[in-house]
Order: structure tokens, then sequence, then C-alpha cells
């Protein structure tokens, strides 16, 4: 679910290259941060505001990172740029222009089923996986 970054293991200059995925919302391992894309397919880097994070009582799933709250960067795949629908889970997500759904590897994955469309401008970075189990 979210994604434990480097600063936690690296030095803190290697955070801005590398991270690590420690939940099973991706498969597990050492990822590279690269530049956003923001294209169905793209693994992606965000941040909950910490209204959401509450409303929906993800705090006990996100690990302490380097997001407003003091949370780590969610890290999912992108399934639909919008303007769309989504269905997830029996519910019909529409998704707006600018604003993006996305999804876990898991069933259990707390994503967009969760917590609704994600407005672009909350994505940081795309990820790219090094090497995962």
């Amino acid at each position: 679910m979210g994604l434990l970054l480097s600063t936690l293991l690296f030095p803190k200059a290697l955070a801005e290259y590398l991270a690590i995925n420690l939940t099973p919302s991706l498969p597990r391992g050492l990822y590279r941060v690269t530049s956003l894309e923001v294209q169905a397919g793209a693994l992606v880097t965000f941040c909950l505001p910490a209204e959401i994070i509450r409303r929906h009582d993800l705090a006990k799933w996100i690990p302490p990172g380097r997001c407003p709250g003091r949370r780590a960067p969610l890290c999912k795949r992108i399934v639909l740029v919008g303007p769309g629908k989504v269905e997830c889970g029996g519910a019909v997500w529409r998704v707006l222009r600018g604003q993006v759904f996305v999804r876990g590897d898991s069933r259990k994955s707390q994503d967009s089923c969760v917590f609704g469309p994600v407005p672009v401008a909350w994505l940081r970075d795309g990820v790219v996986p090094v090497w995962t189990l």
C-alpha cells in the first residue's frame, strides 16, 4: 500500500532515485524513481491529504514517510486517465479530466476503489521496478 521511501534505509541523497516497497499493493522490492508519465499502466507515487486518510481510516496502512502528515507516498498503477468510468467492487466511479484512477495489484489494496479518483496534481513521481520478489 504505502511506499516506504529509501530515506529510511538509504542515505538521503539516494532517496531521490530509489524507493523500496514493502507492501503487497505492488511487488515488494526496489524501485527506481523516474519522471512522471501520466498514462494507463504507469506506476506512480502520490501523497494523500490527511483528510482523506482520516475519512477512510487509512493511517494504519500507510507507514511514516515524507508526505504532509508524515505519511509515506502511496505507489499504485494508473488504470485510467480521465475522463472515463471504472467499475470497482460493484460501484461505478466517474473519473474526470485531470484525474486518474489508480489500483494496486493486491485485491486488498487501499486504492481508488476506496478513496476515489486521484487528481493529477497529487502525483509526484513515476517508478519502475529494479528488483522485486
